[in-house]
């Protein structure tokens, strides 16, 4: 008997087909999908998008295609759901909560990158994953395609941590890896971003904080049980940071000026915010450049989270001041 035939066929649903939605599409019906060896193999059945004809492949496989998320939802044959549809309004995030729950009932586990339905309920889908006996995969959530959750997880399954802190959002790193190198202004470094396509068109999620924010609370949840939604923790963007900053931050150190998204224990508080901040320049954060992303953790035998020094910066220029909650508290 062949290899593929001794293999377990899995079910794959995806919602949606755009940039990522395609990509998998290509991965999972392309000519030249490569023979991973395992003893599962994937079967891409059903594709909600809202546009079908318009697709890359509906030409070749139109039977895959609906326009009705339901429909791939609620295929028996379907036992693993994609959820790759890209946040645009938050109006949209009550419908997507509603799909993970679809599925969950259905018995059916969901793999998503969407943070933002699960930084806004992440909680209640959690509970139903738990409660249907279904797994909800999320790692693409945070740093790309850094294993953060998964490294999380396991890095504190035997201690408590004491700090969770890094850059998440690689469009901001870029712009003030810019800034500082080439003297840029904040506008000009903002629009090669844009050009490189490291910043959307519209980038305001990006450049205000609530991205990193996003990622950090899907962070905080992994690592200190907190369930926050956004809006709970200090936000600050990088809009206002000007040349004459990292001029005053190598006065200090030799510090440079990063944003960072941090979670760290204070007694049996756990403070959690984002901003930019003053970061040393022997800190290996400070040496993190462009369009990268890079998460620390530390436990109790570490000082990363106790002795590094990490100063929010310009916090006076409209800043509402830092949220502190109680570890496990909401």
């Amino acid at each position: 008997m062949a290899l593929a035939e001794k293999r377990q066929r899995v079910g794959v649903g995806l919602l949606g087909s755009g940039v990522v939605g395609e990509a998998i599409q290509d991965m999972l019906l392309g000519d030249r999908r490569k023979d991973s060896g395992r003893d599962v193999a994937l079967d891409l059945l059903r594709i909600y998008t809202r546009e079908p004809k318009t697709k890359k492949w509906f030409a070749r496989k139109p039977s895959l295609f609906t326009a009705k998320a339901e429909e791939v939802i609620d295929d028996p044959e379907v036992h693993i759901i994609i959820e790759a549809l890209g946040f645009q309004k938050p109006s949209q995030l009550p419908q997507f909560r509603d799909y993970f729950l679809r599925a969950f009932r259905n018995g059916k586990s969901v793999v998503t990158s969407d943070k933002a339905v699960l930084a806004r309920f992440g909680k209640e889908i959690w509970a139903a994953a738990e409660k249907h006996g279904q797994q909800l995969r999320f790692e693409a959530c945070v740093g790309g395609g850094i294993p953060v959750i998964r490294s999380l997880s396991e890095s504190f399954a035997a201690e408590e941590p004491e700090a969770i802190f890094g850059i998440v959002n690689g469009t901001c790193n870029y712009i003030l890896s810019q800034m500082e190198k080439t003297g840029k202004p904040y506008a000009e470094a903002l629009k090669e971003a844009q050009q490189r396509g490291y910043a959307e068109t519209n980038p305001a999620s990006d450049i205000n904080g609530s991205d990193a924010e996003a990622k950090l609370l899907l962070l905080s949840l992994v690592g200190f049980g907190l369930s926050l939604k956004p809006g709970q923790v200090w936000r600050k963007g990088i809009d206002d940071i000007q040349g004459v900053d990292f001029r005053y931050a190598e006065r200090i150190d030799r510090s440079t000026i990063k944003q960072l998204a941090v979670a760290r224990r204070r007694g049996p508080w756990v403070q959690v915010f984002v901003s930019p901040a003053l970061v040393p320049g022997n800190n290996f954060l400070a040496r993190i450049d462009g369009a990268t992303n890079a998460v620390c953790f530390a436990g109790k035998g570490s000082s990363a989270g106790r002795g590094e020094r990490v100063t929010p910066a310009l916090a006076g220029r409209g800043g509402r001041g830092q949220v502190t909650v109680p570890e496990g508290g909401k």
